[in-house]
């Protein structure tokens, strides 16, 4: 079984820190749910030390995302023109699981965090697919308590989107077609 890991562990775990702080003091509900969903944006979206690496630094890129950004370099476009930064497991699945937790530990928020919160880089069209399949906000089937690829990226799974891993912190914008389409090649449905 292949298993995900994380390329932003600390930062994950700082997350977790403040996290296990909110739900220790009690703030209103609609407070916790606000800054819930920032924080779990965050652990996809920092690498280790803070650095917003929505797109650039992500590991986990589809197939199609790589074509677009081929494609706006062609047509004279910002490079990063519809794509879409994925969380493949929704925000919403995850503060879920969060708020079911009996014991809101911190190793118990970093267990989930580092299980569930990966993320892909998709293009536009396939965020619209996943929106009309009606996986937008949840997932294909009930998670799995692991962090396997097959259940982490069912989503993609279930609307044939490939999916390829690249170097961690490897920046795409700055690499040329032919790197990139050797990039793509890799892509596969998981």
């Amino acid at each position: 079984m292949e298993v995900l890991t994380s390329f932003n562990l600390q930062n994950k775990r700082n997350i977790a820190k403040v996290i296990e702080l909110l739900y220790a003091n009690h703030i209103p509900e609609y407070i916790l749910k606000m800054l819930l969903k920032r924080l779990i944006w965050a652990t996809t979206e920092n690498n280790n030390v803070g650095d917003q690496v929505k797109y650039d630094g992500q590991p986990f890129w589809s197939a199609k995302a790589i074509d677009q950004i081929i494609e706006n370099r062609k047509n004279h476009l910002n490079w990063d023109k519809d794509i879409r930064h994925d969380h493949s497991v929704p925000k919403e699945v995850i503060i879920d699981k969060l708020n079911m937790l009996n014991a809101k530990t911190f190793q118990n928020i970093l267990d989930i965090i580092d299980r569930y919160c990966f993320s892909v880089v998709i293009s536009l069209d396939e965020d619209r697919d996943l929106t009309e399949k009606g996986y937008r906000s949840k997932m294909e089937a009930e998670l799995e308590e692991n962090n396997a690829v097959k259940n982490i990226f069912s989503r993609y799974i279930k609307c044939q989107i490939q999916i390829c891993r690249i170097s961690d912190n490897l920046t795409l914008k700055n690499l040329s077609e032919s790197e990139l389409t050797d990039i793509k090649a890799t892509c596969r449905i998981i």
